[in-house]
């Protein structure tokens, strides 16, 4: 039989939201309210919409500008 492991905060947002779908920008299956996962929700909101991945080409990458040099 096959077995899944999921962490305990995936769990709980199934018993509360049901089976997640995948993300409309990062395709990580994860969005459990609507079409976006959180960390993308946040992002959108934080940074405006997703540019291209120059990568993966998958519209996903949020321009956080100099967010990432204050970290340190």
């Amino acid at each position: 039989s096959k077995t899944n492991t999921i962490c305990k905060k995936c769990a709980q947002n199934v018993k509360l939201y049901g089976t997640p779908k995948p993300c409309q920008y990062c395709n990580i299956i994860a969005a459990f309210i609507g079409t976006k996962c959180q960390r993308c929700t946040n992002s959108e909101k934080k940074y405006g919409l997703p540019l291209a991945c120059e990568q993966c080409k998958q519209r996903c990458a949020f321009d956080r500008k100099d967010d990432s040099k204050k970290k340190v």
